[in-house]
């Protein structure tokens, strides 16, 4: 006979047995996000590359290069947006039209 209120298997889901393990995208296992700027990152896998070209593995050489090639592009892309943004504060904090701009009647030049 069944006892009231028992049952040998789990009703719910157990959080461990569907835990899906962490994937690394960055080519580094476990060390988790990269620190630093886009450019240390460039520098960071040129040498990694080459390192790699020199003992004579021209696919991890070519991987490396590859996301060189990636932050390269991320550190263009971040200067380009804060230049904008920059040259987008000086229009917007310069006055238009101010009486230093516009020549006056009195300062003005006269061929003669």
């Amino acid at each position: 006979m069944k006892q009231a209120g028992y049952s040998k298997r789990p009703r719910g889901r157990s959080p461990e047995r569907h835990r899906q393990p962490q994937r690394h995208l960055n080519g580094e296992s476990g060390e988790g996000k990269l620190r630093g700027s886009p450019q240390q990152c460039v520098e960071k896998y040129l040498t990694l590359a080459r390192d790699a070209a020199s003992s004579g593995d021209p696919i991890s050489a070519e991987h490396y290069y590859q996301y060189a090639d990636h932050y390269y592009r991320l550190s263009i892309a971040n200067r380009t947006s804060r230049i904008q943004s920059s040259e987008r504060y000086l229009v917007e904090k310069t006055p238009l039209n101010t009486p230093s701009d516009q020549p006056s009647e009195k300062t003005a030049c006269v061929n003669t």
